[in-house]
């Protein structure tokens, strides 16, 4: 698949919350990727970092105390969320408890994943271990995620 454009908010800057998406050109002979692939729709959420019964995928290279992952077999976590600092909105991360480290980043954050109708509501971001396990954090997929999407589907 050739790349066709891509889309960024203006705000976008290293250190910062950032979001993008890849809009890609319909394959000659099999068509859109996401027909062959299938895809998820998104929740958008504003100062909502309470999700209950999240299903978080990736990728990871190493885990907290699990030797076993290797980059080369998607792995899962399922939990609740919650908000990631005391200082929402200015803080819009949310976390989980999970053990999956570097690899992982990117997976989706999908709630509703049992039902007809599972959404992304987060993305991985980063890890951090403590005494008390690894936890994962997402930023709120909030107006600038939505406003993103938006451009990305007009483009195409």
């Amino acid at each position: 698949m050739h790349v066709e454009a891509y889309g960024a908010p203006q705000g976008w800057h290293p250190g910062g919350t950032s979001y993008a998406a890849v809009v890609l050109n319909d394959h000659p002979i099999w068509g859109k990727l996401q027909d062959r692939v299938g895809a998820f729709g998104y929740t958008f959420t504003e100062n909502l970092t309470d999700h209950a019964e999240v299903f978080a995928a990736g990728y990871p290279g190493e885990g907290y105390k699990r030797p076993e992952f290797n980059a080369e077999r998607m792995m899962f976590c399922y939990g609740d969320t919650v908000d990631a600092g005391p200082w929402n909105p200015f803080d819009d991360r949310m976390s989980m408890d999970c053990d999956m480290g570097h690899g992982s980043s990117g997976g989706p954050w999908i709630e509703n994943k049992n039902t007809g109708d599972p959404r992304i509501i987060g993305t991985i971001s980063h890890h951090e271990d403590s005494a008390a396990g690894r936890k994962q954090f997402s930023s709120e997929h909030d107006s600038k995620a939505a406003n993103t999407i938006s451009t990305a589907n007009s483009i195409s």
